[in-house]
């Protein structure tokens, strides 16, 4: 039995996009190789009808994982890929467990001190965009929008 993990790169349309074309298509999984160079952050978006795993990886992985894909087989790449759940780390978080804000490289609406990073799972009220799984609790372990506003003096 064949199952496809799709190998796709960054670019013009959205995460939710693509993994709801890859599933359409019959994809088990995407990898999304991103498009610049530096640290990769976790994928935007939300779509509850979308139930395959899918992850970002750095250009440089896609660049090595594109050049051993250039010498499958017709039947078989000789690539194995295993996606899941790290249950040691925390979506948005740095390696001290600490949630990241929101810092894109350029100027970009709701980007300030007072935004957390659009990774953290599930979403945050403090987020830069309003998502559709918000629910009114602002208190961890939900939310941390109340020790923010406390953190930043209100």
């Amino acid at each position: 039995m064949l199952v496809n993990i799709a190998l796709v790169d960054r670019g013009v349309c959205t995460f939710v996009e693509k993994a709801r074309n890859l599933q359409d298509a019959g994809a088990i999984g995407m990898v999304v190789a991103d498009n610049a160079p530096g640290e990769v952050t976790g994928l935007g978006g939300a779509d509850p009808s979308i139930t395959i795993p899918a992850v970002r990886i750095s250009q440089q992985a896609g660049a090595t994982l594109k050049a051993k894909l250039t010498r499958r087989s017709r039947i078989s790449s000789g690539v194995v890929a295993s996606l899941g759940i790290n249950p040691a780390t925390l979506a948005g978080t740095d390696a001290a467990r600490r949630i990241r804000m929101y810092t894109p490289a350029e100027l970009s609406p709701g980007s300030s001190v007072s935004h957390y990073s659009t990774d953290a799972k599930p979403n945050q009220l403090m987020e830069p965009s309003i998502n559709g799984d918000l629910t009114h609790q602002v208190m961890p372990p939900r939310d941390l929008t109340y020790p923010l506003l406390q953190d930043i003096g209100w």
